[in-house]
């Protein structure tokens, strides 16, 4: 890859452009502001006949981003984690605390209904940075 170099001690690809794939206006000014994401490749498979392994290797892959950017990334991290615990308490602690019904069997459907929930806002977190990602992608030099 022509536009990364291997960085071997932090094993991951750093970008040697500085545009920002996010915006395309800004430039990196730091390989902090820079956002890492890992790429997996199959390192060793077994298939037998009832046993099955597949061991992958992790490298991260730089994305070059500048610091507004990684501000708004960060920010919208934050917001999204506050957001989920405001609404788990406006959606069941309250009213459960209000009514007397704190039973133990649904504290535990709610932990687990909230855990589920935020599991959902990773998947979405990951789908729309996938997309934007995919978007921009030609606009960046790999």
């Amino acid at each position: 890859m022509d536009s990364h170099i291997l960085n071997e001690p932090e094993k991951r690809f750093e970008p040697t452009s500085t545009k920002c794939c996010f915006c395309l206006k800004g430039h990196s000014t730091s390989m902090n502001d820079n956002c890492f994401r890992p790429i997996y490749r199959e390192k060793n498979r077994t298939n037998l006949l009832v046993y099955r392994n597949v061991n992958f290797n992790e490298v991260k892959i730089g994305l070059p981003r500048c610091k507004q950017c990684r501000s708004t990334h960060s920010n919208v991290k934050i917001f999204s984690n506050i957001v989920l615990v405001i609404g788990i308490l406006l959606i069941f602690i309250i009213p459960i605390s209000l009514s007397g019904a704190f039973h133990r069997l649904y504290l535990h459907k709610t932990i687990l209904f909230s855990w589920y929930c935020k599991l959902i806002l990773r998947t979405q977190r990951y789908i729309i940075f996938t997309k934007l990602y995919q978007s921009t992608r030609s606009n960046c030099i790999f």
